[in-house]
């Protein structure tokens, strides 16, 4: 069996799983109104609808060089408090080398989506991204960006009724990849072609004007990322050849400051000795910025591991934050080595497209990315399509990672291939006082199932139009501790001592960590581990069941951090 180690949230949290209310939206769709002399109202008969998570098909099996654009973001449709998935992707019409592609707009609630085209079928159409808009002048609207026969447009969906305020405007300045940030007053920045901050207005998205601020050559490729309270702003141009610069902004774009935060072979990976990245060709730099100014980066780290004399490849998903500074690798170190040289499919080499998301706070994060696919330790390889471009690779799949514990949480099917993950930027974070003490998070992201693994845009394997893309989540939740009240690191006597054959162990944490508890005997083996896994602050209880040991002297220890504890227990039967 695959393994299957939890995130380490859901190994301490109880997982609630909710109903949504469900709206029809296949029937809502049908409410789009007629067109009245008005070319700008979605027409009914282009839309569809699909059943389960799976957001919409294409044979297109390609996103990104980079890290992946915003194609996700949350809207509440149904007005009943909770988010629902609107987002964008691309799809492609024909098979042709030159075939014409389209831009399409999603939006779900629970395991129904529907989807309509916002591009011309007879233009051809690359990738976009989209925002929606939350306050202002456009707000309860969604922006998108994306390129149409050769040419950057925008285009402005009121989402109360899918009505296209501003339809596939051109802008008058070039564009190498959609980037652009709505922010609450209005303001819509860019970044051209030749690495300018332009500024666009909501009130005339046509016209730009060009500000002081000039990036780092390249920077055009990644998108301008906001905190939710659009106080912070920040681009991380990792399309350099050899370093990474994270351009950051504490005023709203006004100001702009410039650092390098990552060369090729100097920053070595803090918790894998030897191990340095190379940011160049397969960067992938994915980023989120929090309401305190942190900003938060994933990247692909296709690197080199030097031991002495010996240098081999390794692939490690990484992480970086303005807090700590340090790159750290975030996916399971079995699984980076170079068994994997030659075998990715695409660009996707070792554990890439890594993408944060983060709660406004900056308290938690969680990392998603592309992984190979193991099975019991064992490489899962994809032998070919048997075309003249039959091409070896592994599955992969996706998986979600904390950057503060070791545990891992895998989705996806074994021997099928999940790629280019991409998430909406911020976890949704709630908490109640007491008396009705609870903390919950919810994640939400988007990936692309290839029905044929590799890449057919490279000539690996074939395009397959059963190929698709597939809105997944997860919702965990912790009750019944006030985490107002202070705690302390203790480990109390067992009770009762001596015991037969069961006793209870009581012992109190005083922080959001992860937490061991073992039992030995007098010679110092191991027995059993009583619990591993991360917990909040407060005092919990655990039963030793002796059932099975002789009588005699046992130990059990608790390790959390820097604290360590050690008792000793008399089991007499």
């Amino acid at each position: 069996m695959k393994r299957l180690i939890l995130l380490v949230l859901l190994l301490s949290f109880q997982i609630i799983i909710t109903a949504q209310s469900k709206i029809d939206l296949a029937e809502k769709a049908k409410t789009i109104p007629v067109n009245k002399n008005n070319s700008f109202v979605i027409p009914k008969a282009n839309t569809s609808s699909t059943e389960g998570n799976i957001i919409g098909y294409t044979d297109y099996d390609y996103v990104s060089n980079n890290g992946l654009l915003n194609q996700l973001d949350l809207y509440d449709i149904d007005s009943d408090g909770k988010l629902d998935p609107v987002g964008t992707y691309m799809r492609r019409l024909s098979t042709e080398a030159n075939g014409l592609r389209q831009q399409v707009m999603f939006l779900g609630l629970e395991n129904e989506f529907v989807s309509f085209p916002i591009t011309d079928d007879n233009l051809p159409s690359g990738s976009g991204a989209i925002q929606v808009l939350r306050a202002g002048p456009w707000a309860d609207h969604a922006a998108i960006m994306f390129s149409q026969g050769n040419k950057m447009k925008f285009t402005v969906i009121r989402l109360a009724d899918f009505y296209l305020i501003v339809n596939a405007v051109e802008l008058d300045f070039t564009v190498s990849y959609p980037n652009f940030c709505y922010l609450d007053d209005g303001k819509i920045y860019a970044i051209s072609n030749d690495d300018k901050l332009k500024l666009i207005y909501a009130d005339n998205p046509q016209v730009s004007s060009v500000t002081e601020i000039e990036f780092s050559a390249g920077s055009s490729f990644q998108p301008i990322k906001r905190s939710p309270n659009g106080q912070y702003l920040a681009v991380v141009n990792a399309n350099t050849e050899t370093q990474v610069i994270l351009h950051y902004s504490s005023d709203s774009g006004e100001t702009w400051s410039e650092e390098i935060i990552g060369e090729n072979l100097v920053n070595e990976i803090s918790n894998r000795p030897n191990t340095f990245p190379l940011f160049t060709n397969f960067g992938q730099a994915s980023y989120v910025l929090d309401d305190s100014g942190g900003v938060h980066i994933g990247m692909n780290g296709y690197g080199l591991h030097i031991d002495n004399t010996d240098t081999t490849f390794a692939y490690p998903a990484l992480y970086w934050n303005n807090r700590n500074r340090e790159w750290i690798a975030i996916s399971h170190p079995d699984e980076e080595g170079e068994e994997l040289s030659g075998l990715h499919p695409g660009n996707g080499i070792g554990n890439a497209y890594p993408t944060p998301m983060v709660s406004n706070d900056g308290k938690d994060v969680t990392v998603i990315y592309q992984a190979p696919e193991y099975e019991n330790g064992v490489l899962q390889i994809y032998s070919g399509d048997g075309s003249d471009n039959n091409y070896a690779c592994y599955y992969t799949d996706i998986v979600l990672s904390s950057p503060n514990y070791s545990d891992w949480l895998p989705f996806g099917k074994p021997h099928q291939s999940e790629v280019f993950p991409t998430a909406f930027d911020w976890i949704e974070k709630h908490h109640a006082q007491p008396p009705q003490i609870w903390t919950s998070w919810y994640y939400q992201f988007m990936y692309m199932v290839d029905a044929i693994p590799g890449c057919s845009i490279f000539d690996e394997n074939s395009p397959d139009e059963n190929t698709y893309w597939v809105h997944d989540s997860f919702f965990i939740a912790t009750t019944g501790v006030d985490e107002q009240k202070e705690f302390n690191f203790a480990l109390a006597q067992n009770y009762p001592n001596p015991f037969n054959p069961t006793t209870s162990i009581e012992y109190q944490v005083a922080s959001i960590e992860k937490v061991s508890i073992k039992v030995y005997d007098i010679l110092g083996r191991e027995i059993t581990t009583l619990v591993n896994e991360v917990k909040s602050p407060g005092t919990y209880e655990v039963k030793f069941d002796g059932s099975n040991l002789s009588s005699g002297t046992y130990f059990y220890r608790l390790s959390s951090g820097n604290f360590t504890q050690i008792k000793k227990m008399l089991l007499v039967k």
